[in-house]
């Protein structure tokens, strides 16, 4: 099935095929002047969906100057060399920073709790909350 340009209410609208509407009409090629007709949007759109009409501004087709008119300019590309310096660069702030990282794993770890640590502390979690609840309450 054949593209069609989307629905455009503000365009000029030809009939494309001849229809009769209020009590006139219209024959092929012939401007639908909807607006003056007493014609509504949503009977438009379905009169266009119907392929009953053509959108005018959407029939004209685009020649090669137009079409060449609306590529983008392409700058030709300058290549610039860059030297290797910013590797050694790179390389002797990585050395620095890494003699500055200080290994902190074993002071960062939390100590193992045993299950029945575990279960107090659970049991203290509940019991605030309950008591938080009470408070809400008013009681």
């Amino acid at each position: 099935m054949a593209q069609r340009p989307e629905f455009n209410s503000r365009q000029k609208f030809v009939v494309f095929r001849d229809l009769k509407f209020a009590g006139r009409t219209f024959l092929e090629g012939q401007e639908f002047p909807w607006r003056s007709i007493g014609c509504s949007v949503r009977r438009l759109n379905q009169m266009y969906k119907a392929r009953k009409l053509n959108m005018l501004d959407a029939q004209e087709p685009v020649t090669e100057e137009k079409l060449l008119a609306m590529e983008p300019e392409v700058k030709p590309v300058v290549k610039e060399v860059v030297k290797p310096v910013v590797k050694e660069v790179v390389k002797e702030v990585v050395k620095e920073v890494v003699k500055e990282v200080v290994d902190t794993s074993e002071e960062d770890k939390k100590p193992e709790l045993s299950d029945e640590e575990k279960k107090a502390k659970k049991a203290a979690r509940r019991k605030a909350a309950r008591k938080a609840a009470k408070l809400a309450k008013g009681e």
